[in-house]
This record gives structure tokens, sequence and C-alpha cells, in this order.
């Protein structure tokens, strides 16, 4: 039997807690937990910029699977939700569908919603949409797959 690596574990657990931010976010403002704009500066930022200095590291160190696995993780995430967006957005403008998400998230990120949608905001739902999807395929990622060189 192969013995535990604990390194790599400890390596994959927080990566996955910093990915696990963004998504965890929105569900929490939701609960009342705080606003999707105090939890974008507490939690989100602080997640992306581990999972950057994480992927920094393993650049650096030499661990290139690990780098690809989360390239391609946060690539198909991104990918399977622009999949998720032409079916949410045709289903959304043909009024299957009883709001639009990535802009409510926007307005709820730059605390605008008592103005309304902006540009920017809908820019920034968007962003965040995506980066949840991507935050989703490297959670998928580094469950199943292997961090070794």
């Amino acid at each position: 039997m192969k013995s535990l690596d604990w390194r790599t574990l400890a390596t994959r657990v927080a990566l996955i807690v910093a990915a696990a931010a963004a998504p965890t976010a929105f569900p929490l403002s939701q609960m009342g937990i705080g606003s999707l704009h105090q939890l974008a500066l507490e939690l989100i930022l602080p997640g992306a910029l581990f999972l950057a200095a994480g992927f920094l590291f393993l650049r650096i160190s030499g661990r290139h699977k690990a780098v690809r696995l989360l390239v391609r993780g946060g690539a198909a995430g991104a990918v399977a939700t622009l999949a998720l967006e032409a079916v949410r957005y045709s289903g959304f403008n043909l009024g299957f569908m009883p709001g639009n998400l990535p802009e409510l998230m926007g307005v709820l990120l730059l605390d605008r919603f008592a103005l309304g949608p902006s540009t920017a905001s809908t820019l920034a739902g968007f962003a965040y949409h995506f980066w949840n999807g991507a935050c989703f395929g490297i959670i998928f990622a580094l469950f199943k797959g292997r961090l070794s060189k």
C-alpha cells in the first residue's frame, strides 16, 4: 500500500479551499452572512490571490502536471459556463427564466442594488459567473487529478 503524501494532500486541500471561496460567496450573501460586495473583498479576492500564488509556486517548483491540472480544470469550468449561458441566456430572453442571475450578481458585487444594473455591474456579474465556473472546474480537477510531477 502506498503511503499518504501529506504535502500533496495539504496542497490539494488548500487549493480546493481557495477555489471554493468564489462559489461560496453568493450563497453566503443570500443567507445574510454579508453583502456580496463585502464578501468579494474578504473572500473572493483573497481566494483568487491564493490560487494565483499557488499556481505560481507550483510552476516555479516544476510541478508541471499540477499546473496543467489547474489550467485545464479552470478552462473546462469556464467553457462549461459558456455552454450553460447559451441555454440560460436564451431561456431568459424567451421568458422561460425569471431573472438574469449574472446581472443580479453584478449589482450585488458592485453594491448597486437600489440603483439597478449598469454596464460595469453586468460585466462584473458575468466575470464573477465565469470565475465561479472556472473555480468549479478547478475543484473537480483537484479532486480527480494527480498533483505529482
